[in-house]
């Protein structure tokens, strides 16, 4: 477990959640449901505690409306507070979890894994 301190921790956050309306045309917040997927030029993640390093970067379509990567995603947690007031930070990797694809129709994101036979479909949050 590693701490941070709060406002680094608020901070880092912070930074892992996209604009909308950036460049590639994909990244910002999506929702299906009651869940969320943000994309960034970093990398990709999911509801408030998973996040995914991605490695084909930038998380852009290409021609057919398609995206794919390698990836390695954790969930983040904070358990707790330090003596001196930084945040308990206690990571998950999520094994198995290896490769993400996005697929675009129309105005919806179709994401796909190895890990999942069924797809999410996700629209831009409103």
């Amino acid at each position: 477990m590693q701490a941070l301190p709060g406002p680094a921790l608020a901070t880092s956050l912070a930074l892992a959640w996209p604009v909308a309306g950036a460049a590639s045309g994909v990244e910002g917040t999506w929702c299906s449901g009651g869940e969320m997927m943000h994309i960034d030029a970093y990398g990709i993640g999911f509801n408030d505690h998973t996040v995914c390093e991605v490695e084909n970067l930038p998380v852009a379509l290409d021609g057919t409306g398609r995206w794919t990567s390698p990836v390695a995603c954790r969930n983040i947690y904070a358990t707790g507070y330090d003596d001196s007031g930084n945040v308990l930070i206690h990571e998950q990797p999520i094994d198995g979890l290896t490769q993400i694809t996005l697929r675009a129709v129309e105005n919806t994101l179709i994401l796909s894994t190895n890990d999942r036979e069924d797809e999410l479909s996700y629209e831009l949050c409103t």
